[in-house]
């Protein structure tokens, strides 16, 4: 298996820093602050 072909959902416990360490290195980063930047799965996001 090609590591690089592992994607990462990064918790918002996570440092900025790790994440940035994971997407230099090439491996696709998404996280849940982004994503969900209220913190909450159950209130509305805005646009």
């Amino acid at each position: 298996m090609d590591t690089k072909s592992l994607k990462f959902l990064v918790d918002v416990g996570v440092s900025k820093k790790a994440e940035q360490w994971l997407h230099k290195r090439g491996y696709d980063t998404r996280n849940v602050r982004d994503l969900n930047p209220f913190g909450h799965f159950n209130k509305p996001q805005y646009s």
